[in-house]
């Protein structure tokens, strides 16, 4: 792994952890490293409360653009480890609120590009569309209104929910706006196990519930109360839920049903740790692919596709190991939903 620091590369550390992540702007990372108090490398990385950008490469990949947050000190008779960590570039806007110097909070009439450029602006960040949500960022928005006390991320992220986007950060440190890609091709297959790999599956069957029903009200604008309900084969048993819809039109009522139903598959976690960062073709892992899984062990006796939802790396001078965290596509996708286990 190389690190560099303000454009800096530094040479000496002694093992990290890097956690790329879908679905959030913080992707985070952990250094440890001897603090020499002589050493003006180990002074320029102590700097307290800079805030100090850094990269993170391998194999000549650029994988993550962030920013140094805390450090970690200790002082004992036998030497010990000190450690600096961070997160993406982006993730400070999930620790701020919007600036009063900005305000007013109403942003009625402007579109999602509009107001994430007019908040993300002070923080000197950038933002990127993936081509297949560029018209809906594009849509104004007839009513917005963010809360003293939302942060950024909470607001932007409530208003990209609301079209199905994803807000998530690119390697470059800019914040995007994007879509699962559920169906590609898959970039790993692990068949009967695999030499150096460990699976585990969590399956949260309290998260679940065998049937959810939205309900929407009647409005003044003329909205009509309706009702739809979407069954969950992987509930067998009677554990109804019921989500009270309260905007939207007629037609959102099916879609904030599987949107829900989405959520709850969430509980079901494949996981799987390898001794390698790298795919069948020798790339680098990413969060946001597909792999596919047949493990009679884990009660997956068909291959069936997963989709990685975040990686987490951890490295020294020894060794390299990745943690796969993937969820079933249904999670993310608006497809029918089978059970995969059955």
């Amino acid at each position: 792994m190389i690190l560099k620091v303000n454009g800096r590369r530094i040479n000496f550390w002694n093992n990290f952890k890097l956690n790329l992540v879908f679905n959030s702007i913080g992707s985070t990372f952990d250094f440890a490293y001897r603090n020499d108090v002589d050493s003006n490398e180990s002074k320029f990385l102590s700097q307290l409360g800079e805030y100090n950008d850094c990269t993170l490469e391998e194999n000549g990949e650029l994988l993550l653009t962030g920013t140094i947050l805390n450090h970690s000190f200790v002082s004992d008779s036998l030497p010990d480890l000190s450690t600096f960590s961070g997160y993406s570039k982006p993730a400070v806007l999930n620790d701020c609120n919007v600036p009063i110097s900005i305000y007013p909070l109403q942003s009625d009439g402007l579109s999602l590009a509009q107001i994430t450029s007019k908040l993300i602006t002070p923080f000197g960040l950038n933002f990127a569309p993936d081509n297949r949500v560029r018209e809906e960022i594009n849509k104004v928005i007839e009513v917005s209104n963010a809360e003293p006390t939302d942060t950024i991320y909470g607001y932007l992220s409530k208003l990209a929910s609301q079209r199905n986007i994803i807000v998530n950060h690119d390697v470059d440190g800019r914040l995007i706006y994007t879509r699962a890609r559920t169906d590609t091709p898959p970039i790993d297959n692990f068949i009967d196990g695999k030499r150096g790999v460990k699976f585990s599956l969590q399956f949260n069957g309290q998260a679940l519930h065998s049937e959810i029903t939205v309900l929407s009200q009647a409005d003044s604008s003329g909205g009509n109360s309706g009702e739809f309900t979407i069954k969950n084969p992987y509930a067998k048993s009677f554990r109804p839920k019921t989500i009270i819809q309260t905007s939207g039109d007629d037609n959102d009522i099916s879609k904030t049903a599987r949107e829900s139903l989405g959520k709850e598959l969430s509980s079901i976690k494949l996981t799987i740790n390898k001794d390698s960062w790298f795919d069948k073709n020798g790339k680098i892992l990413k969060p946001n692919q597909i792999i596919t899984v047949r493990n009679k062990e884990l009660r997956i006796f068909d291959e069936t596709r997963f989709f990685v939802e975040s990686i987490s790396f951890e490295g020294d001078s020894k060794s390299q190991t990745a943690v796969l965290t993937c969820v079933l596509p249904f999670v993310y996708n608006n497809d029918t939903v089978i059970n995969v286990f059955s």
